[in-house]
């Protein structure tokens, strides 16, 4: 008798064991369901780090914000001091409207990582949406804006620079915000090349 009781028992305390196994399971399953998917970080257009770059150099003393330099290719070059993500890039067209095929490089390994065809707005920089690229932390990256289709007039391919009153170049690369430094630029095709004439807005957009 003393051996079934134990026998029993035995039975008895395995089955509460495995309906704790049991529970402990479902409960885990459950947990790891409704764990919440992380909210991925927005694609925030306003005060960028290269629009502050751009308006810092605009508006130091003896700079200007102008619409300039009648060549097809307007292009600035930057390095980042962490790694970050592009989503999005900002641009106004010239009235006209003529199209622009917008790219970024990655200078360093000579690859292009996206390349956008199309219009943007005439009135105010306007953006859109790119695949969001990973950049790399000590990479050189060029931002390059060329005007495809503009009717053969020059006058419709100048852009929005940042640049130095009366004078070929900007003295005092690199321009830095945050990780951002923006390194050189260059403008050519039409009118010959001219580098660091002046910053190219181009905005580019960081998660």
């Amino acid at each position: 008798m003393k051996k079934m009781k134990t026998s029993v028992k035995n039975q008895i305390s395995k089955s509460k064991l495995c309906m704790a196994v049991f529970v402990f399971a479902i409960i885990s399953m459950l947990s790891i369901g409704c764990t919440p998917t992380p909210t991925p970080t927005p694609c925030n257009t306003s005060n960028t780090l290269f629009h502050q770059i751009f308006t810092n150099v605009a508006t130091a003393p003896g700079d200007t914000d102008i619409v300039t330099y009648d060549s097809e290719v307007h292009e600035y070059y930057f390095k980042l001091s962490a790694n970050k993500t592009v989503c999005s890039i900002g641009y106004q067209s010239h009235p006209t409207l003529p199209t622009y095929l917008i790219q970024l490089r990655d200078s360093t390994t000579q690859t292009t990582l996206f390349s956008y065809t199309g219009t943007f707005s005439a009135s105010a920089t306007s953006y859109v949406s790119v695949p969001t690229v990973a950049l790399t932390a000590g990479h050189i990256y060029t931002v390059r804006r060329i005007a495809i289709s503009y009717g053969g007039l020059f006058s419709n391919i100048v852009g929005r620079i940042a640049k130095k009153n009366g004078a070929m170049s900007l003295p005092s690369f690199p321009y830095t915000v945050g990780v951002m430094s923006v390194i050189g630029s260059n403008f050519y095709q039409n009118a010959g090349a001219a580098p660091n004439f002046g910053i190219p807005f181009i905005d580019i957009v960081f998660q």
